[in-house]
């Protein structure tokens, strides 16, 4: 039995009205595209096309499996437009980290909500809790970070962002334009509670600087760690995007000299939902992902 595939590559071959043209505009070699419509004809044992130096000449039966198969992919098109009513009107089920969720994601889902697009959100604390909530079918869309891939995973990496110093403006280390990891050696540290994905970013590089951290204080809410550094208690470290968002006097932002002090920001969706993404973040971008 001939497949959607043949028949639409045979509606390309009449349309463009050559083997080399069809084949350019299905990314496929002529040679190739040229077995495919010989094993068409083999299957529906007649001939289909007459192929003439200046193109292709339909048969009588050709012009007949051509109207057919015209009407079948319009069918089908038509069948495509729907499900993507349907997707459209089903409440988007999207995940994020909180911070995501605070500072990343409040542009995107007021957009969605100008289109008509129903969102329910979920908030997590780790990666790992929000891919195990989309591989359980809880989400439709995870936004996640220092994401590795997985097997049959649509992910796209959307952006790097460093961590920057968090600091009283009364600090001594407040003078510096930056700071060097080695400022944090001795400094009381406020940070993320278990589990978080921040603070598993803190404790990487910690190791690889070699410097054991001195944490003073300990917090689940991220929002929560700046009210305290105002207070003199330590010294911290947020996101870039939280950073640009802090209007606090008592507080002042530092970059850290390292280029891996870092996270990355992905998203993990079902196939149903590529083309939101695709309309707001683009072509997919290279990512640690093994099917985005």
């Amino acid at each position: 039995m001939f497949t959607l595939r043949q028949l639409h590559a045979f509606a390309t071959v009449v349309e463009k009205g050559s083997l080399n043209k069809a084949a350019d505009a299905l990314f496929v070699s002529q040679p190739a595209l040229t077995k495919q419509m010989s094993q068409l004809e083999e299957q529906l044992q007649c001939r289909l096309l007459i192929r003439k130096t200046t193109g292709v000449v339909l048969t009588e039966a050709g012009r007949h499996f051509y109207s057919r198969a015209r009407a079948i992919l319009a069918e089908i098109e038509q069948i495509e437009r729907e499900m993507r009513q349907f997707a459209e009107e089903a409440p988007l089920r999207m995940g994020g980290l909180p911070s995501l969720v605070s500072y990343f994601l409040p542009s995107f889902i007021h957009e969605l909500h100008t289109r008509g697009q129903a969102v329910e959100m979920t908030v997590a604390d780790t990666t790992d809790q929000l891919i195990a909530k989309w591989r359980d079918g809880m989400c439709d869309v995870v936004f996640v970070q220092d994401f590795a891939g997985g097997s049959g995973m649509l992910s796209r990496r959307l952006l790097e962002e460093p961590y920057v110093a968090v600091l009283p403006v009364s600090h001594p280390l407040a003078q510096l334009p930056s700071l060097a990891p080695q400022d944090f050696l001795t400094e009381p540290l406020v940070v993320y509670k278990e589990p978080c994905d921040m603070r598993e970013s803190w404790l990487r590089c910690c190791e690889r600087w070699g410097i054991p951290p001195k944490t003073v204080l300990e917090l689940d809410a991220n929002e929560s760690i700046p009210m305290y550094v105002a207070r003199g208690i330590g010294i911290s470290f947020v996101p870039r995007m939280m950073a640009e968002h802090l209007h606090m006097p008592a507080l002042v932002t530092k970059p850290v000299r390292d280029a891996q002090f870092c996270r990355s920001i992905d998203v993990v969706y079902t196939p149903a939902w590529e083309r939101v993404i695709r309309q707001w973040w683009g072509a997919p971008q290279p990512a640690g992902q093994s099917g985005g």
